[in-house]
């Protein structure tokens, strides 16, 4: 963002607001962020970082939103969407809270990952045929070492990708790579390890 004009910010399932307060700092802009979360604590958190922070759930951006934006984030948190209608549904909601030029930025992971579940991914859903029973290829159901709950994770392939944000009406669509368990958050051209980076207009 520090080599354009942004007025406003929003940063979506924004967490504590670190990742959106660093955004900025390092853009050397002073641009007002509103901050979207589902948890009343990250909320807290998020407004003692300077964020304006509106509480709900993101599949229904429209409940407080009113403005528009020259720039959305979605970071880290994409992927945990539960389905391509959700997801499909909340990237039109943002392509709709975009300005004129407004960019869309997210980080969804890589099925192709070497050192994440990407094999055993797709071995695991021929194996069960689990897209008869309504899971897409790269959908995970997990559990944290010592926790209690389970989590849903969707991995990403390039083509789906496109497809999805090419649906939800963005027309100029950039991935690159990024590294995450090597080489956190670095761009690079390697194939098989690491996140998406996706830039959307």
């Amino acid at each position: 963002l520090k080599n354009r004009s942004v007025e406003r910010m929003l940063a979506l399932c924004c967490g504590t607001g670190r990742r959106a307060s660093k955004i900025r700092e390092l853009s050397e802009k002073s641009f007002p962020i509103t901050g979207v979360d589902i948890s009343p604590l990250m909320c807290e958190q998020a407004s003692e970082r300077g964020l304006e922070v509106v509480q709900g759930d993101i599949s229904d951006l429209e409940f407080k939103l009113d403005h528009s934006f020259d720039a959305i984030t979605y970071l880290y948190a994409f992927g945990h969407l539960p389905s391509r209608t959700a997801r499909l549904n909340v990237l039109r909601s943002c392509k709709a809270h975009l300005r004129p030029g407004g960019v869309f930025f997210a980080d969804l992971f890589c099925l192709r990952n070497i050192h994440e579940w990407g094999a055993d991914i797709e071995a695991y859903h021929q194996k069960y045929r689990l897209n008869e029973q309504g899971y897409d290829a790269g959908d995970v159901f997990y559990k944290r070492m010592g926790g209690t709950h389970r989590a849903y994770l969707h991995y990403f392939k390039r083509d789906e990708i496109l497809d999805l944000f090419h649906e939800a009406g963005f027309e100029r669509v950039e991935i690159r790579k990024i590294g995450y368990t090597e080489s956190s958050g670095q761009l690079h051209d390697r194939s098989d390890e690491g996140m998406y980076w996706v830039k959307a207009q």
